[in-house]
């Protein structure tokens, strides 16, 4: 229910999360997603409840408000998160190692300026002794660059 694409696992139940505002949707075989708020009215004259969900876009920020049945299935987003790391830039692009050795270079530096421009100085600082590794957000077949974090590089 992110973009209108039907990708993902049915959603087994919603429920309250007592630790927030929030509440959580879990799908079977799938991480759990948190959704902004939800709710659900009671049977009516003419049919069964409804349920009320409102999520958000991970790419975008959108916000997405939809109404269901309460006996029918609801697409959960699969959205996965990796650290990967940073071997080199070209042309707004980035050259990542996989943790099983291979190498990506499809993954855009993000649009997020002040992102960018942190991730472009680690990288032309050029400390060897440092490993530079960004985290890539992927849902929908679509991949972006969310953060970036540096470790102290191993010594082989």
């Amino acid at each position: 229910f992110v973009d209108g694409d039907s990708v993902g696992n049915s959603v087994s139940r919603i429920h309250d999360n007592t630790g927030g505002s929030s509440r959580s949707v879990e799908g079977q075989d799938s991480l759990d997603g948190n959704v902004h708020s939800g709710g659900r009215s009671k049977n009516g004259k003419h049919g069964g409840a409804k349920i009320r969900v409102v999520g958000y876009d991970v790419f975008t920020n959108k916000r997405y408000d939809d109404l269901f049945v309460s006996t029918s299935d609801v697409v959960v987003p699969v959205v996965t998160k990796s650290d990967l790391k940073l071997l080199s830039i070209d042309d707004n692009y980035c050259r990542l190692q996989l943790p099983d050795g291979t190498i990506r270079e499809d993954i855009q530096l993000p649009n997020d300026a002040e992102l960018a421009t942190k991730i472009e100085e680690l990288f032309n600082e050029g400390d060897d002794a440092l490993d530079i590794w960004v985290t890539v957000l992927s849902a929908f077949g679509q991949e972006k660059i969310i953060g970036c974090n540096t470790t102290f590089a191993k010594e082989e």
